[in-house]
Parts: structure tokens; C-alpha cells; sequence
């Protein structure tokens, strides 16, 4: 082809026409070059990849953690059953029937039995008919009162140390069920003024909360009813 002749006709050519050639050649140029800087970049990638695999990296053991093994401590306890109520809790096996004292109904409710243990620790579950707001005894030295769960059931604990004639440390759970309460107490008692001192005293002999008492009475007030659960 004589190129002063294709010189000739592209000056012969509009503005416009111009513009296109000039734009078509541009992008035919742009599509090589990407081509080859996608190659060239590809290219790049794999000598990476091949460098990163021949890299040792350490191993790295991962620390054995050894769960500690959790024990239902309540396992091997003696379950108490009301089918007139429609409930159950247990209780631990050093509590024996001492005395049976239900069920008595009275006029406020019905008594189902009374336990005690070596320590001296009384279980009294019982039924009160008609269940109102918690009012603190004129004879309670020290008194707690708070909402606690049972059986996934918004429920009352009551916490004190009260005496008259002899003294006691008190827990108890009432329970909502009906128009009434499940109620289960325990309690330490103290069966003389002697031993009024030696249970519930401070450092000046003044009757006091004994925290050795109070712990582990707590402790097992929250056992005992974390195993409490309606049946029906």
C-alpha cells in the first residue's frame, strides 16, 4: 500500500471519523496491554504460591486442657415425693426421720414431716393455705429477704437468725403453688442458753450470726432446693 496515498485519504477524513480511528486504535492497545500485564501478573502469583510452599512452618501442639470432672453432689441423696402437691426435692441421706409430725393440716396449712441430721440441721417441709408478702418476726435478730428461681418458678427466700427461748439460723424457700406455698425450711437450732452461746455468739458472747453456721447452712439450703421440682 503507498503510504502517502493512506496519508492523503486519512486527512481527507471528518473530524469525527478521525476520533473513532484514533479511539479504535487506543483500544485495541489497551486489550494488548492488559493481556500481558494479567499474564505477567499471573505468572507472579504462581512463583509465590510455589515460594510459600516450600516454607516449613513450625508446628505448634496445641495445649491439652483437662476438664475437670463435675460431680453431681446430690447424686446419691434420698428424694422426698407429694403426689397430693406434685412435687419432689431431695435431701442427703444423713437426714433421718426423727420424728414424723405430718401431714398435719392446721389452720395456716399442712406439716409433712420433720427430719434431722448429726449437726443438729432440721428439714421441715410444709404447705401454707394462703401465701401473702413476707413480714419481718419482731424475734428475728437478723433478716434477709430476696426473689430467687425455683423450678424456673419466681419464688421467695427468707434468711434470718431469730430467738426466743432458744435460738435458730433459718432458711426457707416458699414456693407459689395456687392460692398458696410450697414452703421448705432448715434451720440450726440451739436447745439451751449454753449452747444459744456456743452456736449463735460474737467475740462479747452477744447473740450474732455464727458465719461458719450461716455458710454452710446456705450452702446447703441452695443444694436442697436446686434439686426441688413440680411433678404435675
Amino acid at each position: 500500500m503507498d503510504i502517502k496515498k493512506y496519508i492523503t485519504k486519512l486527512q481527507s477524513l471528518t473530524d469525527k471519523q478521525k476520533k473513532i480511528i484514533l479511539w479504535a486504535i487506543v483500544g485495541v492497545l489497551a486489550i494488548i496491554m492488559g493481556y500481558f500485564w494479567i499474564r505477567s501478573a499471573g505468572e507472579r502469583l504462581n512463583k509465590i504460591s510455589e515460594n510459600l510452599g516450600q516454607i516449613n512452618l513450625p508446628q505448634i501442639e496445641a495445649p491439652q486442657i483437662n476438664t475437670p470432672n463435675i460431680t453431681d453432689q446430690t447424686a446419691d441423696w434420698k428424694t422426698y415425693t407429694n403426689t397430693e402437691y406434685g412435687f419432689e426435692i431431695k435431701y442427703p441421706d444423713d437426714f433421718k426421720k426423727e420424728y414424723i409430725i405430718g401431714p398435719i393440716k392446721t389452720d395456716f396449712g399442712e406439716n409433712f414431716f420433720f427430719l434431722e441430721n448429726s449437726k443438729g440441721y432440721h428439714l421441715e417441709p410444709s404447705f401454707l393455705y394462703q401465701f401473702k408478702n413476707l413480714v419481718q418476726d419482731q424475734d428475728y435478730i437478723t433478716y434477709r429477704k430476696s426473689e430467687i428461681l425455683v423450678d424456673g418458678i419466681k419464688s421467695y427466700k427468707q434468711q434470718g437468725l431469730s430467738c426466743h427461748l432458744t435460738c435458730r439460723y433459718e432458711n426457707t424457700a416458699f414456693i407459689p403453688y395456687k392460692n398458696g406455698a410450697i414452703v421448705i425450711l432448715i434451720e440450726k437450732r440451739g436447745t439451751s442458753e449454753s449452747e444459744n452461746k456456743l452456736l449463735f455468739a460474737d467475740e462479747n458472747g452477744d447473740i450474732a450470726e455464727n458465719p461458719q453456721i450461716t455458710k454452710e447452712e446456705d450452702a446447703l439450703f441452695e443444694q436442697m432446693i436446686s434439686t426441688f421440682k413440680f411433678t404435675k
